[in-house]
């Protein structure tokens, strides 16, 4: 087993745990949905959520290329995926009762989601960075301004708590992240 396998079954294990965390609000919402009440823009944010999380465990497979890895650069990527974790966890309760409020419970928890987020921005361009000195991969073209657009949407709807702010908020997050992805990191090359 190579350092990269080793650190990479526990991160794989924390993001396992974070997409199912997601998917199974995604399923309790479609099994409570006449008894609780949906918000699209709940579902969108956690829609935002998943993708990240599966742009990030994607991106991470680079690291493999590294020979020597140091305790330090392992604690880092523990914590990253530690905070995206945390996004998951509160993006969705850890069950939807009968008459539960995704709406409510969004708005309620709106400050930690988008401090948690906000958070993602900084451990990202490490990362990123941390792969370009280590001549894993260049940075990316629009990287710097694909971060600065997320962080902007982060920190106005961070203090904004009007729902058709958080609405526009991640819709525009959705469109960039996913146009990022399919262009700058060439997600799509091998589709097509």
């Amino acid at each position: 087993m190579t350092q990269f396998d080793y650190v990479a079954v526990f991160i794989s294990i924390v993001m396992g745990l974070s997409v199912t965390h997601i998917l199974h609000g995604f399923g309790a919402t479609i099994q409570e949905r006449h008894e609780g009440r949906t918000w699209w823009v709940h579902a969108v944010w956690a829609v935002n959520i998943l993708h990240y999380q599966l742009s990030v465990w994607w991106a991470f497979f680079v690291w493999n290329q590294l020979d020597e890895w140091s305790y330090g650069l392992f604690l880092f990527l523990i914590g990253y995926t530690v905070v995206l974790y945390l996004l998951a966890a509160v993006i969705y309760p850890r069950d939807l009762a009968p008459g539960f409020d995704l709406r409510a419970h969004f708005l309620e928890n709106r400050v930690w989601f988008f401090g948690l987020l906000l958070l993602t921005a900084p451990l990202d361009v490490v990362e990123t960075s941390l792969k370009a000195e280590a001549g894993l991969r260049p940075m990316p073209d629009g990287y710097f301004v694909y971060v600065g657009i997320l962080t902007s949407v982060v920190l106005v709807c961070l203090v904004r708590r009007d729902p058709r702010v958080l609405a526009v908020g991640g819709t525009i997050w959705l469109a960039i992240d996913l146009y990022y992805n399919a262009t700058a990191l060439g997600a799509l090359g091998g589709l097509f």
